[in-house]
């Protein structure tokens, strides 16, 4: 016959190790977020246009009246993607971490 207190005792303990367990498993996508874009600027992205999205960027770079960023754009539409796609996020963060473990 068990013995209800030694029975509740363990299950306590053993949600102690599930808890704990689980917060060093946890993931704080905040701090990664407010960071997102704020490093310097080592990496790049490219992709490809066609011809006229290509003039049409090179005169919104020449005409002195727009005032506009392709890279800034570029870094805070990731930067909402991140927040639309948090497992997505997550996963590439902790990548990086490994990363930059070895």
């Amino acid at each position: 016959m068990s013995n209800p207190l030694n029975d509740a005792m363990d299950a306590a303990e053993s949600e102690t190790k599930t808890d704990e367990e689980t917060s060093k498993n946890e993931f704080d996508a905040d701090e990664y977020l407010s960071k997102l874009g704020e490093g310097p600027k080592e990496q790049t992205v490219g992709f490809s246009v066609d011809e006229p999205m290509h003039r049409f960027y090179k005169e919104l770079q020449s005409d002195d009246n727009i005032e506009f960023n392709v890279a800034e754009s570029f870094r805070e539409h990731l930067k909402k993607l991140a927040r639309r796609h948090p497992e997505t996020f997550e996963r590439a963060m902790r990548k990086w971490e490994i990363d930059r473990e070895y």
